[in-house]
Formats: C-alpha cells, sequence, structure tokens
C-alpha cells in the first residue's frame, strides 16, 4: 500500500518525465505542477572507487541535477569487505536508493528478506521506461521473486567464459608441442616443472581451480554450476534442463583424477589451500607460467601483460562446449531499490539515464572530456595524452559500469585491448553470436523450505570439494567421492533435489 500511494503522489507527473528525460536540459526542472523538489540519492556500488572520482562525480551529478533535479552520492563497499558488509547495511534501515546486486551478491537471500523495494511494471514503464522498452522480456522473468520484479538486471546477457593463459614464448623456447586441446597442458607444464626453477606452472588458490574445473566441466559436457550452490550442477546439453549433484557428473571425476595427477607432479604449491595469490598476479609478476582467467580481465582489455612485458608472448586456451561459450544469467550484474528508499521513483528516473543516455552513460564511465579522457579519430575513448595511466581514471572507476553496463555505449578503444576482448567483451551481440545459455542454472528458487538443507549441503561441499578439486585429498578420489556422497544425503541433498527440480519445471513451462 505504502508503494502504491507513492506511485499515485507520483502520477502526476509522469507526464512531463518523458519531457525531461529527452529534453535537452533547462537550468529549472519543472513539471506541470510545479518544480521537481532536489534529491540526493544514495548508492552502494560493489567495490573499490577510483582515486580520481570526485571530478568525475561532480560532472555527473551536474548533468543528472540538470536533467531531473537528483545527485548521487556513491557510497563503496569494498571488496575485501563486502561479504561481511553487504548484508548489515541492507538490514539498518539506512535511506538507500539504489545498491548493485547480483545471482553471487545476495540478490536472492536479501530479496526473500524484503530488502528489495517490488517494482510495478507500470512504475518502471513511467519512470525507467527505456530501460523497460529495451530488455527482453526473460530478463524481468528471472528477476521475480514471489512474481514481484525486485531487481533491474544488466541491460545485455554476457559472455561468462573462462580461458587458460600461458607463455606461448616458454612453450615455443622448450619445444612442446602446440597446445590444441586441454589435456596438452600436461607436456607444456611438464616442460616448466624441468626447466622453470622460480616459477610455478600454475601458481594457483583454490578459486583458481574452481573455476578452472568447471570451465573443464563446460567443455566436456556443457555443466554449469546451479546459483544456490556449486553443489548442484545442470548441463547445456539436458534438453529436460536436469539439475543434478556436482558428485554424479563425469566431467567433475574426470577432472578429479586430473587434479590428483598434476598436484603429485608438483604443477601447483602444496599450501594451494592457504595461498591468496591470484594466478593472475603470478602470472603477470613471472611466478606462474599460467592463470585461468574471465576475458574481463585486464589482462585483456588493456593488454596489460605486453605493457609489463613486452618480450612475452601470450597463448590462450579457449574453453568451449561445441563451438560455443556459456551465458551468464541476467542477473549476473544488476541494480536494486532497497525497501528503505524514500525516492524509488527518482532512482529509477536516474538509472534510466544512467543506462540509456548516451551522454550520462559516458559521463559515469569515463568522466570529463579532455580531464579523464580525450576521444580518438575513430570515436574511442583514451587516457589524455601526457596524464600517466597508472595515475589517470580508470574508466568505470564510479563503480556504476558493473550494475549498467550497457555495452552498446562502450567506447574503449579495441586496438588497445586482444581480440577475445572486442569480440566477447565489447560487441553487445556477443551472446547470441557465441553463446550456449544453460536455463535451469539462475531461475529465481524459492528455499524457504530447504533453507537448512542448503547450508548443511554448502558445508559438505566445501569440507571435501577443496581437498578434490586441488587433488590434495591422501584417500582416493573414488574414497573421497564416496564419502562426498555420503555427507551430501545426510545434509538433505535428496529434498533439495526434489524441491529445485519441482520449480524449475514449473518455471521453465512458464515463461515458455
Amino acid at each position: 500500500m505504502k508503494n502504491l500511494k507513492r506511485f499515485v503522489s507520483f502520477a502526476i507527473i509522469a507526464v512531463m518525465v518523458i519531457g525531461i528525460l529527452a529534453g535537452c536540459g533547462k537550468k529549472e526542472v519543472k513539471t506541470n505542477t510545479g518544480e521537481l523538489e532536489p534529491v540526493t540519492l544514495k548508492c552502494y556500488i560493489v567495490g573499490d572507487l577510483d582515486p580520481n572520482k570526485d571530478v568525475v562525480l561532480e560532472n555527473l551529478n551536474n548533468m543528472l541535477k540538470e536533467k531531473i533535479n537528483a545527485t548521487l552520492d556513491i557510497v563503496e563497499i569494498p571488496w575485501s569487505d563486502y561479504k561481511k558488509k553487504y548484508s548489515l547495511i541492507l538490514a539498518s534501515g539506512e535511506n538507500i536508493d539504489l545498491i548493485y546486486t547480483s545471482s553471487w551478491c545476495y540478490f536472492y537471500t536479501e530479496a526473500r528478506k524484503g530488502a528489495f523495494m517490488p517494482l510495478e511494471e507500470d512504475m518502471i514503464k513511467t519512470y525507467a521506461p527505456k530501460t523497460y522498452e529495451n530488455l527482453p522480456k526473460d530478463a524481468w522473468d528471472y528477476v521475480k521473486i514471489d512474481g514481484k520484479i525486485s531487481m533491474i538486471p544488466q541491460p545485455n546477457a554476457s559472455i561468462a567464459a573462462r580461458a587458460m593463459v600461458y607463455r606461448e614464448d616458454l612453450r615455443k623456447k622448450y619445444n612442446v608441442p602446440e597446445i590444441k586441446t586441454f589435456e596438452d597442458f600436461d607436456a607444456y607444464f611438464k616442460a616448466i616443472k624441468e626447466n622453470e626453477p622460480t616459477m610455478f606452472p600454475l601458481n594457483a588458490t583454490v578459486g583458481t581451480l574452481e573455476n578452472l574445473f568447471y570451465a573443464y566441466m563446460w567443455e566436456k559436457e556443457g555443466y554449469r554450476p546451479v546459483h544456490l550452490t556449486d553443489a548442484l550442477t545442470t548441463s547445456a546439453d539436458d534438453k529436460d534442463c536436469s539439475i543434478i549433484p556436482l558428485y554424479e557428473a563425469k566431467s567433475y571425476k574426470d577432472w578429479l583424477n586430473v587434479a590428483k595427477d598434476w598436484n603429485a607432479k608438483g604443477y601447483w604449491s602444496k599450501d594451494i589451500l592457504s595461498n591468496k595469490t591470484s594466478s593472475d598476479t603470478a602470472f603477470l609478476n613471472g611466478t606462474s607460467a599460467a592463470t585461468v582467467c574471465q576475458y574481463t580481465t585486464n589482462i585483456f582489455s588493456q593488454s596489460k601483460m605486453y605493457a609489463m612485458h613486452p618480450d612475452w608472448e601470450m597463448g590462450i586456451y579457449e574453453f568451449s562446449h561445441n563451438g560455443k561459450l556459456p551465458v551468464s544469467s541476467y542477473t549476473n550484474n544488476g541494480m536494486a531499490i532497497p525497501s528503505t528508499s524514500k525516492n524509488p521513483e527518482r532512482a529509477l528516473m536516474a538509472y534510466d539515464l544512467l543506462a540509456w543516455d548516451e551522454d550520462i552513460y559516458t559521463a559515469h564511465c569515463y568522466g570529463v572530456e579532455g580531464k579523464t579522457y580525450e576521444k580518438t579519430a575513430d570515436g574511442y575513448v583514451k587516457v589524455p595524452d601526457g596524464v600517466d595511466e597508472s595515475k589517470a581514471y580508470k574508466f568505470g572507476g564510479l563503480g556504476l559500469r558493473m550494475g549498467i553496463n550497457n555495452k552498446k555505449f562502450n567506447k574503449e578503444d579495441p586496438s588497445s585491448a586482444l581480440e577475445e576482448y572486442s569480440k566477447y567483451i565489447l560487441d553487445s551481440e556477443a551472446d547470441k553470436k557465441y553463446g550456449l545459455n544453460v536455463p535451469a542454472a539462475n531461475i529465481p528458487y524459492d528455499v524457504t523450505s530447504i533453507a537448512n538443507e542448503l547450508t548443511s549441503l554448502g558445508n559438505a561441499h566445501t569440507s571435501y570439494n577443496n581437498l578434490l578439486i586441488t587433488g590434495m585429498s591422501k584417500d582416493s578420489v573414488e574414497k573421497q567421492l564416496e564419502q562426498y556422497k555420503k555427507a551430501a544425503e545426510t545434509a538433505g541433498i535428496n529434498k533439495i533435489l526434489e524441491t529445485v527440480n519441482k520449480q524449475k519445471d514449473e518455471f521453465l513451462k512458464s515463461i515458455k
């Protein structure tokens, strides 16, 4: 009722909203009933704000004020703290108007707690018309909790593939055969182990191998994790979209045997379970002969490796399944309006501008022309001449682009990136050209009846999976898998499977 009253009270300005959003910007922001009151919208982002943010935010706020008489107060939740602070911030009762969320950043749990305001379709059509018009219907279907839209999903589905990046110059130096299959890495790693005493073949963390084993499973059988827990998986090849235990997938067991073998050969450190140095960092500092990374990493986007090591040559192994790469759900990145917001209508208006007004999108991504970026002859952007890139504004440094990434307006010069970055990340049609969706992976499941079981299953999964995927278990793979299965059954995995498979069938039937 509270939301309805607010919607009705703002309906009187609906006629002028389109004019405000489309207008060239006047000093006064007026409606047919008077001037829009000035508001400051508090916006939380996940990540670390760029040190040069102030000049960018000031410029952006001047533009927003002229359009909708609103300014943004952007607050960061640092990467180092977001797991501890995110839920606490939402539970504090603080007036927050926009907040980053995603399938991996508490969207489902917080939405079911009521932390995010349900958004009626008419409300979105009125205050964020371009957003509603441009997003496909299935994007909205996947962000409905109890039938209500609880998040504004990212404007584009995106490629979620990972690649193994390795030192092609070292492969050639040691006369290792070309790497054409995943299995070919064994010979490459063997050569590194024998000839490079200061370097691990793969200086990995547990997280590195979590990424690697699912990339391997994607390549072999089209498997993706179900967002509820990494203990469940589903395959793009399964016409029924069945959700099964991870330990029942053949490619999972195959990977565990690879890990057991590679660990015994010393391809990664014996302290892998406690290692905190990412494989990207180790690769760039020369202590790892390979890394596992997404195409979004700056190794691809800014050719950082070549800037640091111009004498290196990089090889890229792509984990594709029948020539296709996995597509992330629309819920992989997005923004929500917390239920504590006092200005949800204005927040929607601001979002519409941030996502679909090209000038404003450029302002929050790239900053101020002549100060933080300059245009190239081809219409792209770059750091201004004479500015030290290490001290320049990092594009996207206000933290908004992660949740509002409209690829149609991105302007990074593809010549400063590797081919794969331009192909898969900069192309707004990449998901359609190269991607393969896995429908059951990111359905908004209702876990109310299985919450305790999911917690127990998650604990069981962590206890066994970390040892298994790193090859660090002293027991055989078969013995460890049997123990894992028993622990999962004790945790209630059969009840979980029955519940989620039933919901999956109902959801997929409802959106056909």
